[in-house]
């Protein structure tokens, strides 16, 4: 929720989370405690963001930002590993075995998508795009 220039913006997330408990979109929106995590949301929350960045612009025009799919693969595990280490105090219930099983499967999807959009020449039509629907309360 913003409410920049007198224009109050609520997305969904904000008003299902108030829905369910006003309580929790109070911690969350005005004073903006950390949310605990677990590792699926995480390395979901990490996967979208690596993704994205393999759209930047490069020097060599190349499809995507790392060279080759090893190159990003390799990556991708030294993201993983950042990710943890900043979140590690807001992981649920901390489990190496699990901090291990999700690398792998973010590198999986990684890859998946590397396969499936190396040869693409079209641009993605949206990359994470956030839709906003501005609400202007009555004045009273």
């Amino acid at each position: 929720m913003t409410t920049r220039n007198k224009v109050l913006r609520l997305s969904k997330t904000s008003i299902d989370r108030y829905m369910q408990c006003p309580m929790l979109w109070y911690f969350s929106y005005v004073e903006k405690l950390p949310a605990r995590t677990d590792y699926p949301r995480l390395c979901g929350v990490q996967v979208h963001r690596f993704i994205a960045g393999l759209h930047k612009k490069n020097k060599d025009n190349r499809r995507f930002w790392y060279k080759s799919l090893d190159s990003a693969r390799k990556a991708w595990f030294y993201t993983w590993k950042k990710a943890l280490d900043e979140n590690r105090t807001l992981i649920i219930k901390p489990d190496k075995e699990l901090e291990a099983r999700y690398g792998g499967i973010g590198c999986i999807c990684i890859q998946n998508y590397w396969n499936q959009n190396i040869d693409d020449n079209n641009d993605p039509i949206s990359i994470e795009k956030k839709i906003h629907n501005s609400f202007v309360p009555p004045r009273t």
